[in-house]
């Protein structure tokens, strides 16, 4: 009995432990992340259904260097807990269509929930949460690159929780009015992990303390998978007898 208690207090101090260090400051700037803008980590596919979430733009043409609003919205009644956007050539053939293109701007009121990242060597190209509060709607602004570089269209990811999230969340295009020959398209962003990203461990029993890690790596996003804190209690060791006046 004692050490299944001395256990369970284990696992409830290292799912607070993930909680510290999950996704809650936004995903890592990584070149797989920033080309793919599919979350590392949550072992699951993107929604297939319609997006419930808008991107509003206060302005539908560009010229170099001009500022735009960004408006990410959820509709529907839902919320968010995490994003990753980027604004993207709408030329899919083009060799650089996954690079980011801009320079996003946090408003001065919301540096503690939104953050700029470095895409691919570009400061400032792409844009995230920094917190796990629940959004209904995130405002911030980009300013277009310094040349007319044709039409072009924002995307994001966006997460409610670490196993329910949409990919390829899309702007109308933005055009260049100097660019008659195309009409622009979108280019789709990764949708479904790779085959051996496949989380194939089961479901823990719905107990008091799995209910509480679910609970917990759920609400922040975690890019830990979901038994993260399994792998915690096993390589964090702890004294047995700093439990003993707790557990007795």
């Amino acid at each position: 009995m004692r050490q299944r208690t001395l256990y369970q207090l284990v696992v409830i101090l290292c799912t607070q432990l993930c909680v510290c260090t999950c996704y809650h400051y936004g995903p890592p700037a990584t070149e797989h992340v920033c080309r793919n803008m599919f979350p590392e980590g949550h072992h699951v596919d993107a929604q297939t259904s319609e997006p419930p979430f808008e991107i509003d733009l206060s302005q539908n043409v560009y010229t170099p260097w001009e500022e735009v609003q960004v408006t990410l919205r959820a509709t529907q009644g839902y919320f968010f807990r995490g994003f990753f956007m980027q604004a993207r050539r709408a030329d899919c053939s083009h060799v650089f269509q996954y690079q980011p293109l801009g320079v996003f701007t946090v408003l001065p009121e919301d540096q503690n929930l939104m953050k700029t990242m470095p895409c691919l060597n570009h400061k400032d190209s792409a844009i995230s949460h920094r917190t796990n509060q629940s959004f209904g709607k995130a405002v911030f602004r980009w300013n277009a690159p310094a040349a007319m570089i044709g039409h072009l269209y924002f995307t994001a990811t966006v997460v409610k929780e670490q196993d329910i999230f949409w990919t390829n969340v899309k702007s109308v295009l933005m055009r260049d009015q100097s660019d008659k020959r195309r009409k622009g398209e979108y280019c789709p962003t990764k949708s479904r992990i790779d085959p051996h990203e496949i989380n194939t461990t089961p479901r823990p029993s719905r107990g008091t303390t799995e209910k509480l890690q679910e609970s917990t790596t759920v609400t922040c996003g975690c890019h830990f998978n979901k038994h993260c804190i399994f792998q915690l209690a096993f390589s964090v060791t702890m004294p047995a007898f700093l439990f003993k006046k707790i557990v007795l």
